[in-house]
């Protein structure tokens, strides 16, 4: 889950194919689609295990400009 500055839950695009198992290294990549200026970062995020008691939460979030294309023929 994300959160905006605000508190604002975000929608997120999870890239990840499986879940990290337990003792294994992995990443964490998530993506949000948002215009320039919508996103108020920085945000949170809430990660925790599918079928145990672990959470994780970071804070500071934030995630890097996306440059505007010019105009799609």
């Amino acid at each position: 889950m994300l959160k905006d500055s605000a508190g604002a839950e975000v929608d997120l695009s999870p890239w990840q194919e499986a879940a990290i198992l337990a003792g294994d290294p992995g990443f964490v990549v998530v993506g949000a689609e948002r215009e320039v200026g919508q996103l108020a970062c920085p945000c949170t995020l809430k990660l925790w295990e599918a079928e145990g008691p672990r959470t994780v939460i970071l804070g500071n979030v934030t995630f890097p400009p996306v440059e505007q294309g010019g105009e799609r023929e």
